[in-house]
């Protein structure tokens, strides 16, 4: 279920919207925004945008092991598509200015995903 704005944002963007660790939300105006971004993509593809993750406090084992969080403390998410979706969704980001975008389609299809997140600079990266 969607747990943002229902006016702005559809149910074609469901998925794991809070913290795994502690159900906490993001409140960030920079993550708002990227569900918009998100929304725009959704609307120019002809397939949903299932979120694995999105948002992770500082808490996340995966964040507290870093010297300072990284961009899923402010505004990141991981789609979870595979093949030529991995593609179509790779080609949308970049036309809507999503600067962050990690391509993770190694290993089982159900655990490739694309991470996007709203960085300053570009940068496109392989792998987990």
């Amino acid at each position: 279920m969607n747990i943002y704005n229902q006016n702005k944002c559809s149910n074609i963007l469901s998925g794991n919207w809070a913290c795994p660790c502690c159900g906490e939300v993001n409140q960030n105006p920079r993550f708002q925004l990227l569900i918009c971004k998100l929304e725009q993509i959704s609307e120019q593809l002809d397939f949903s945008l299932p979120v694995e993750q999105a948002y992770r406090c500082s808490f996340h084992p995966v964040e507290a092991a870093k010297a300072q969080p990284g961009p899923h403390s402010i505004a990141a998410v991981h789609i979870s598509v595979n093949r030529y979706k991995a593609y179509q969704l790779v080609m949308a980001a970049l036309r809507t200015g999503i600067n962050g975008i990690g391509v993770n389609q190694r290993g089982a299809l159900q655990q490739r995903y694309i991470h996007l997140d709203l960085r300053d600079n570009r940068c496109v990266w392989l792998g987990a």
